[in-house]
């Protein structure tokens, strides 16, 4: 089966989650160093429409909050049980 996002779409997916803006993930993704500014947005924002990509930025959002609020749970048991010594 092929994969829905090519190797570029993905690190993209994976550079917007990780706090890069559309235009920032993008040029980290592709190559865009003869590209004017206003190009990368447009090409960053339609690549953002692609619903592969879409989707797959969500649920790597999705996947990141989750290892946030398993990460607090686990701090906050931390932090009980040393309160208890």
């Amino acid at each position: 089966m092929r994969s829905k996002l090519t190797s570029k779409q993905s690190a993209f997916c994976r550079h917007v989650t990780s706090g890069s803006s559309l235009s920032e993930a993008y040029r980290k993704s592709y190559n865009a160093s003869k590209m004017k500014p206003a190009m990368v947005r447009r090409e960053a924002h339609r690549l953002m429409n692609n619903p592969n990509v879409a989707t797959t930025v969500e649920k790597l959002e999705r996947e990141t909050e989750v290892v946030l609020v398993e990460k607090t749970i686990a701090d906050r048991k931390e932090a009980w049980r040393r309160s208890l010594r």
